[in-house]
């Protein structure tokens, strides 16, 4: 019998190996498809963003933001102003396949590289932690086709952008969260909550709310959470920090550094980036003339409900390609299948949420509870920093800037449809 057992096990064990193999072969060959058919320039930015891995290519160097090589011609501004991770690693694929062809489409499909292999890493991941936060393998898998087979996300990988980036480093850090507070904060799961985060801050500023969020978990887990604290004291917790904060410092400081050195201390470029619009974008696109909602005097309540930003944003959050044009939507069943998921699983996880957000559970207080509120709050964040972008800086109602919510947005619609399964068996 116990030999018998053993073979069974095996068998599971390496059927969900290959099962595993299987769903990453095909979302990798249906990305690629995608990359390889998507025309240059229909989507958003990448003629723009195409700038930055071109000239570090062509020049071996990093770009100045107020470089005219980099800067998009009417706007006056340069993405070379923000972290260029994505471009570096796009440059070092178009260096490789330099040494076979220079032809002008296999360098564009070597810069489009990273956004293919950060959606396919991020689909990846998905998968890893699903099978880490549910105990069914159904749901596992459920949460992991959320994410990777969100029309917007499958798009994402097919041109050049930083979004794809900024996404696969939340994956990474979500990751390590759930490694995290299994392990009270290990050195192997505080090293790559580090180089997780790291990344996060190379990719792009809206996804910088994992950051925040990673703070509020770790300090959480243990002052809210740990109960033997002669086993694991202070002074280990606030070591294991600081070595957080030394590898994030080392990995992802220089573009910090490089910034405040170039820029007249504007670290985060924002600042230089404005002066540079006001500088050489044409008129109608210089900040002090745009039509924000802000500067027309609008409510926000005005911008979300009557312009009307909600909708534009919810429909491109699923799929809208290209420029946003009216003929590259998805067919109308598609957004009714999607709207309907998504309702189904926000209202049953409303119906449990307290029992998801309840901090103390018999006089103790709860770790789940704490993580599920950090994803609610990591989900909101770039909800919120796309509302006043939208509102005080370009109005631009597009889903993709809330992307970054893709991985907790699908975690609660998880847990709402675990708690409709449950309560199908209990019926």
């Amino acid at each position: 019998m116990k030999e018998e057992a053993v073979m069974i096990t095996t068998f599971k064990d390496n059927k969900e190996y290959w099962l595993e193999i299987v769903y990453i072969v095909v979302i990798f060959a249906f990305y690629l498809g995608w990359m390889v058919i998507q025309p240059f320039g229909v989507s958003p930015d990448e003629t723009s963003r195409y700038l930055i891995p071109s000239y570090i290519f062509n020049n071996n160097a990093l770009p100045s933001g107020f470089d005219p090589a980099v800067r998009i011609s009417s706007w006056g501004c340069s993405y070379a102003f923000y972290p260029m991770l994505s471009g570096i690693i796009s440059a070092f694929f178009m260096k490789i396949t330099s040494l076979f062809t220079v032809e002008t489409t296999a360098l564009l499909m070597a810069a489009r590289t990273t956004s293919l292999l950060s959606c396919v890493g991020t689909s990846y991941m998905a998968l890893k932690i699903g099978k880490r936060l549910f105990a069914r393998k159904s749901l596992a898998y459920m949460f992991a086709c959320f994410v990777a087979f969100l029309p917007q996300h499958v798009f994402m990988c097919s041109y050049v952008n930083n979004d794809s980036l900024a996404i696969f480093s939340s994956s990474l850090i979500i990751y390590f969260w759930i490694r995290g507070v299994e392990t009270k904060w290990n050195v192997k799961s505080c090293v790559g909550l580090a180089v997780s985060i790291s990344v996060c801050a190379l990719s792009y500023y809206n996804a910088y709310g994992f950051i925040l969020c990673s703070v509020i978990l770790y300090f959480a887990t243990y002052f809210l959470c740990d109960k033997d604290k002669k086993e694991y004291p202070v002074s280990k917790f606030l070591l294991k920090g600081m070595l957080i904060v030394a590898i994030v410092a080392v990995l992802a400081g220089w573009h910090f550094i490089r910034n405040a050195m170039i820029y007249d201390g504007d670290f985060l470029g924002m600042r230089s980036d404005n002066l540079a619009s006001e500088m050489f974008a044409s008129e109608e696109f210089k900040p002090s003339n745009l039509s924000t909602p802000q500067n027309l005097g609008l409510s926000v309540f005005y911008m979300l409900f009557r312009m009307p930003w909600i909708p534009k944003v919810a429909i491109s959050f699923i799929g809208w390609f290209g420029a946003l044009e009216r003929n590259s939507m998805l067919p109308e069943w598609m957004y009714v299948v999607f709207i309907l998921i998504i309702i189904i699983g926000i209202v049953f996880y409303i119906v449990d949420g307290r029992k998801n957000l309840r901090l103390k559970a018999d006089g103790q207080w709860n770790k789940e509870a704490v993580f599920n509120i950090t994803m609610l709050i990591a989900m909101i964040i770039p909800i919120i920093l796309n509302i006043i972008y939208s509102y005080s800086s370009d109005y631009q109602p597009q889903g993709r800037y809330s992307l970054p919510m893709l991985l907790p947005f699908a975690y609660m619609l998880t847990l709402g449809y675990k708690r409709l399964i449950k309560k199908d068996n209990e019926d």
